[in-house]
């Protein structure tokens, strides 16, 4: 088994969101991770990421004002060797040799609320993938 970590905080680039719902509460909001991305001159490389796989700590919306906010969380993701063997192997060089960025929908009250209809990513986040 494979496990991934990364953390969002003070010494990162932070993912940046706009709230377009009202009804979108930070204060019971948590993450659902749908994959992570590593990227190079060329491209963007993705690995999908299952519910059952990740545990997210720490989380935090910063209020920045205007409803944006800065994200901030750490994570762990465990996932079989079977799927890390399997993952595009462009995906793996560029994560573990520069930076992930991780696409999520955030979930409030059981309702879920996704990305363009809900929120907008005013900046991705950027930071380091570790992998044991």
């Amino acid at each position: 088994m494979k496990i991934l970590t990364f953390g969002y905080n003070e010494d990162t680039l932070n993912t940046q969101i706009e709230i377009l719902d009202e009804s979108l509460n930070t204060k019971k909001a948590t993450l659902n991770i749908l994959c992570l991305k590593s990227f190079d001159d060329e491209d963007y490389y993705e690995l999908d990421i299952d519910e059952d796989e990740y545990e997210i700590s720490n989380l935090k919306f910063n209020d920045l004002g205007n409803n944006c906010y800065e994200i901030l969380f750490n994570a762990s993701i465990k996932i079989s060797d079977e799927k890390w063997e399997n993952a595009e192997n462009k995906f793996k060089k560029n994560a573990e040799d520069g930076f992930i960025e991780v696409e999520f929908d955030i979930e409030c009250d059981n309702e879920m609320f996704e990305e363009g209809d809900h929120f907008e990513k005013q900046s991705d986040g950027q930071t380091e993938l570790f992998i044991d």
